[in-house]
Formats: C-alpha cells, sequence, structure tokens
C-alpha cells in the first residue's frame, strides 16, 4: 500500500494506493466524503455502472480493525470523478468541492505517479539527505580549517627553520671565512 497526501483547495485528503492482481486501487470511501457525497450512493452508482470495475478490499481503518471498503481502479478515478453531476440539487459547497476534485485531483495523482510530484516519502528522504549533507559540510569545513591550521603552522615553522637555517649558515659561513682567513695570515707564502 501506499499513501499519498493530497492537499486540494481546504481539503487535506490521505489516498491509500493499493496494489491489487497487478493495478493500482484507490477507495471511494475518502474521495466521496473529502468532497462530501455520501460514499454508500456513490458505491452502488459505480457498483450498477458497467464502465467501472469496482471490488471489495480488506483494509484497517483508523483504529486498526479491518474493514471491507469499496476500490476502483486508478485509472479509472478520473471518469468516475467526471460522472458526478454538479446538480442543483446538490449543495453549493458540494458542488465547489467536486469541481475542485475534478480539476485537481486527477492531475495531482497523475503526476504522484510520474514521480513528478515529491510524496511526504520523498520530502521526508530529502530533508534527511540534505541534514547528512549539512553535516558533511560541517565536517569537511571543520576537517580544512584544522588542515589550514596545520599548514599555517608548518609554514611558519618552515620560515623560523629557514630563518635558523640562514642565521646558522651565516654563522657557519662567517667562521668558515674568518677561519680561511685567519690560515692565510699565518701561512708563508710561496714565491
Amino acid at each position: 500500500m501506499k499513501a499519498l497526501d493530497l492537499i486540494i483547495t481546504d481539503t487535506n485528503l490521505t489516498l491509500t494506493v493499493v496494489d491489487h492482481e497487478g493495478e493500482k486501487w484507490v477507495p471511494l470511501k475518502p474521495i466521496c466524503l473529502a468532497i462530501g457525497l455520501q460514499p454508500h450512493m456513490q458505491t452502488k452508482r459505480v457498483q450498477e455502472d458497467n464502465r467501472f470495475m469496482s471490488t471489495q478490499l480488506s483494509v484497517q481503518d483508523s483504529m486498526g480493525r479491518c474493514q471491507n471498503t469499496t476500490f476502483i481502479p486508478l485509472q479509472q478515478l478520473e471518469a468516475f470523478l467526471f460522472t458526478i453531476n454538479t446538480r442543483s440539487s446538490m449543495k453549493p459547497e458540494v458542488a465547489h468541492r467536486l469541481l475542485e476534485f475534478q480539476k485537481g485531483l486527477t492531475k495531482m495523482i497523475h503526476k504522484a505517479f510520474n514521480n513528478e510530484m515529491l510524496t511526504n516519502e520523498m520530502y521526508v528522504a530529502m530533508f534527511d539527505l540534505i541534514k547528512e549533507l549539512k553535516q558533511e559540510n560541517m565536517d569537511l569545513k571543520t576537517a580544512v580549517n584544522s588542515l589550514s591550521s596545520t599548514v599555517d603552522y608548518f609554514v611558519h615553522q618552515n620560515a623560523l627553520n629557514e630563518h635558523y637555517v640562514d642565521k646558522r649558515l651565516a654563522s657557519v659561513g662567517g667562521k668558515l671565512l674568518s677561519s680561511i682567513g685567519h690560515k692565510r695570515r699565518r701561512s708563508p707564502e710561496v714565491a
């Protein structure tokens, strides 16, 4: 089962999509309740209309009880919605919601199952990935700062060593030159 959260106008609808006999099926009742229609009337209409396939499937309700519910194939949901007339006896708010569902629900379902819309699971996975990437980024920044400090330390040490080596060379060189000059003065010149 796949739960698909859809928001159409002011109605939040969690639509459970069930794989049954190789097809995706959706329950009628939550759709009817979200629109404001009587589920039993719409179920009867679908079962009596030979253009629609329907089946009874057992699903768990919010209290964990198994309930038999009428499902139709997901690919027939759009046709189901468009066969409902906004008749004059229908309350205006129900007619408005029905029109909104007819316009929006099918578009959102097609997008969701064609991976054009992010589902809740995708959002959670995305946020988890972003969280991991942020942590990796922080770890990398820490490593770069540590490496930068280490490099700065070695550059400083190298500069000190170069200065020390230069001073030692100058000192040794000076002593060597002094020693050579001193030896020249002491040795007799050969003519």
